[in-house]
């Protein structure tokens, strides 16, 4: 938790808050927002005020008012081997990479908002943290490549998630984690939309990949073990989970029927 805090900090504060508002009021000023196409203001507000909200978010976890996920990640993963590469699919305001980095692996940022890539970089940079990062939409993820992937609050906001899905399995090492987390709802945004309200068959296509889930984390963060995609082994995890997810799905339906009766 003190790495946690710490990588909110600035300059040598020791105040949580007034150092969140002293790194946004920094780089979100006047000159930012002043620009001269009304698409280009009304995107460029939007990456403000997603950074404001989970910023906010964070600052309520170093206080203890909400989970600290980061830090329940970082726990459960390990030290960096040797030349250990962890990567962010979804890089929010780099909190968590700093997390990592700290850990000691080479961090990598991957997100398909330029705007809030910027934001990380300019975070990243005045703590000289070296940092790659990767524009999804336009790059594609080195295979074999990563020890650790963390897609925590963002797989559900990917439009084709299969492809995504085999994309970071492919780039990650046999015998690799990913720590994941699918937040679920109809018809809700979140400065970008989810796209799914069933977490069940998002995780099936996740195993499906080549991902084995082996711990729970609470608050539907899990972590996964990357597993070869062919053999028997394999088949046998498809065939389990089968008959699995659609058991589960059905009494998920019948508890919800039960508490509508109630």
């Amino acid at each position: 938790m003190q790495a946690f805090r710490k990588a909110l900090l600035v300059d040598g504060s020791t105040d949580v808050r007034d150092s969140i508002l002293e790194e946004l009021r920094g780089y979100f000023t006047d000159q930012y927002l002043a620009v001269a196409r009304p698409d280009e203001e009304a995107a460029r507000e939007r990456v403000a005020l997603w950074c404001i909200n989970l910023l906010w978010y964070l600052y309520l976890q170093a206080e203890g008012f909400a989970n600290p996920v980061q830090v329940v990640v970082a726990g459960a993963a390990r030290m960096a081997p040797a030349a250990g590469r962890h990567l962010d699919f979804g890089s929010g305001v780099g909190v968590t990479s700093q997390l990592f980095h700290s850990l000691g692996y080479a961090v990598e940022l991957a997100d398909v908002e330029d705007g809030l890539l910027n934001f990380v970089r300019y975070r990243l940079e005045r703590r000289s943290i070296d940092a790659r990062y990767i524009a999804i939409d336009r790059q594609s993820l080195e295979r074999d490549s990563y020890d650790v992937i963390t897609a925590i609050d963002s797989l559900m906001l990917v439009p084709d998630f299969q492809t995504a899905a085999r994309e970071i399995r492919h780039a990650t090492r046999i015998g690799g984690f990913l720590f994941a987390n699918f937040d679920t709802r109809r018809g809700v945004s979140v400065g970008w939309d989810i796209l799914y309200h069933d977490d069940l068959w998002l995780r099936q296509r996740l195993q499906d990949a080549g991902f084995q889930p082996e711990l729970s984390l609470g608050g539907g963060v899990r972590r996964y073990r990357a597993v070869e995609t062919y053999g028997v082994r394999h088949l046998m995890r498809r065939t389990r989970d089968t008959v699995l997810f659609p058991t589960h799905r059905s009494y998920r339906a019948a508890r919800a029927r039960l508490s509508r009766r109630e």
